[in-house]
């Protein structure tokens, strides 16, 4: 089992990355904002067209009493004790009371009802002969009458009870004209919103836990074992430019930070003994090889190298658009020919030769299964200092045949793009080749808001800063070695 797959499974205990788990959010939320913003609107306008269906006006009737209990008129300290006592017991016994099935029996006889449909409540105030009742239904009259018919018929309920008592009035009820639980579309609604809220948190929780990307820097050697050969920023165009978006090198717009990442991934290649051919892969389509490969051949060829650069992506191939260059065939047909005559390109303004073909090739195991290729790349060593290929993704199973015939395979992880287990089922296919994966590009490094933590900062440099500098000729390809 694989590192990666062990590191999922561990069951002893969960670490969370709560930096990652906002920046995956945030990612989800950018990636999905449309049904997220979909669920907070159905959410909103469900709750307030709930509101509207169910909701059923109530009309409440109220009255305050004090309750005392029946006595002479001559009071001495102790009776006034008394009474106050008694009356604060009758005060709280009196929600029990309207609850006997004797008052409610009264009520119903009163009103020539078989069901009184309201709901009668009482509260008493603490250490007070006092209390409040109230009467709720549907119609505001019924109320009234129901609670008439309480305060009609409670004493000869209550004498069985606490004795003889009087209910004095402190508020004369009326019949209610507004319901008392007015509906409120606002509030409502808001909840709906939060609710809405709290359901698209739980969708993007759950998307950012349930995602095994590659994220940070150091996931590259943690989950695939790999050295980080370079980490390359992302890198932003105005949407209103009518300029390319192509990702060059030689492009002014291009981030300080871009540029020194792929002037560390040349050195790196340098330093690498005995590497003159080189393949870049990566597991997916869209990683963005073919702009590492480029880049990678232009900053060779500013450090006075002599480059050739291979489109092998056979059913993609993009080199031709990118560079702007016009061939006659690519690498298939020069196969086919066993020639380099006539197919092998120098891009415009750079001393930089292109193999490549504008069209993908239908059966690219013919071409490549042979004994013409293993010949035909040895030609090419013979004439440059180095060769870079773009091998397209191993989604494309040709790779490992190619990369037998290289020194050094470079890999391309574009961050959280593939999962951990895809990369490594691609990295394990190609380990059948005799080439060993010499580490990984990571691509599409962002920073700011939702980012993992890293990145580059994007100066206005020129070149000469880092060493980009425009050398003059004084070197080629000499035609005569390349038939």
């Amino acid at each position: 089992m694989s590192k990666y797959d062990e590191s999922q499974i561990q069951e002893d205990e969960v670490v969370i990355d709560l930096g990652v788990l906002f920046s995956d959010m945030w990612r989800g939320f950018k990636k999905y904002w449309l049904p997220i913003i979909l669920i907070l609107l159905i959410s909103t306008i469900g709750a307030m067209t709930l509101t509207m269906a169910f909701y059923t006006p109530m009309y409440k009737a109220e009255a305050t009493f004090t309750v005392t209990p029946s006595s002479s008129d001559n009071y001495d300290d102790y009776t006034y004790n008394y009474n106050s006592s008694t009356a604060s017991l009758m005060a709280n016994t009196f929600p029990y009371i309207i609850e006997s099935s004797l008052l409610q029996d009264i009520i119903k006889e009163s009103l020539d009802v078989q069901e009184i449909d309201a709901e009668i409540s009482a509260q008493a105030v603490e250490n007070a002969n006092m209390f409040s009742l109230s009467v709720v239904s549907k119609d505001g009259e019924w109320s009234y009458r129901v609670l008439t018919s309480v305060m009609e018929n409670y004493p000869q309920v209550a004498k069985y009870v606490i004795g003889d008592s009087t209910m004095n009035l402190l508020s004369e009820p009326t019949v209610p004209q507004e319901p008392y639980n007015g509906m409120s579309y606002l509030k409502n609604g808001a909840l709906g919103l939060i609710g809405g809220i709290l359901v698209g948190g739980v969708i993007l929780f759950i998307y950012a836990m349930s995602r095994k990307t590659i994220r940070k820097e150091e996931d590259v050697q943690e989950v695939l074992g790999q050295e980080c050969l370079t980490a390359l920023p992302q890198v932003y165009f105005k949407k209103s430019s009518n300029k390319s978006k192509l990702i060059s090198i030689d492009d002014r717009r291009i981030s300080a930070g871009f540029l020194e990442s792929i002037r560390s991934l040349r050195l790196r290649l340098q330093r690498m003994d005995g590497v003159q051919t080189v393949m870049i892969t990566s597991t997916m389509k869209g990683e963005g090889v073919s702009t590492v490969a480029m880049n990678l051949a232009y900053s060779l060829e500013m450090d006075r190298k002599r480059v050739v650069l291979i489109d092998a992506d056979w059913k993609h191939p993009s080199l031709c658009k990118m560079t702007g260059t016009k061939t006659q065939g690519g690498l298939g047909e020069a196969i086919r020919q066993d020639k380099l005559n006539g197919y092998l390109t120098m891009i415009p303004k750079k001393n930089v030769a292109l193999l490549a073909s504008e069209k993908g090739e239908a059966d690219p195991y013919k071409i490549i299964n042979g004994e013409k290729l293993p010949h035909l790349l040895m030609r090419l060593r013979g004439i440059a200092d180095y060769i870079i290929i773009d091998g397209g993704s191993c989604e494309d199973s040709e790779n490992v045949r190619l990369a037998d015939q290289c020194d050094a395979v470079v890999y391309v992880v574009r961050q959280d793009e593939a999962n951990g287990a895809q990369i490594l089922s691609a990295m394990e296919t190609l380990s059948y080749s005799r080439t060993p994966i010499s580490g990984v590009v990571f691509n599409g490094i962002e920073s700011g808001l939702g980012s993992y933590g890293s990145g580059y900062g994007y100066g206005k440099y020129g070149y000469g800063k880092y060493g980009y500098g425009r050398y003059g000729g004084g070197y080629g390809y000499g035609e005569s070695k390349a038939k």
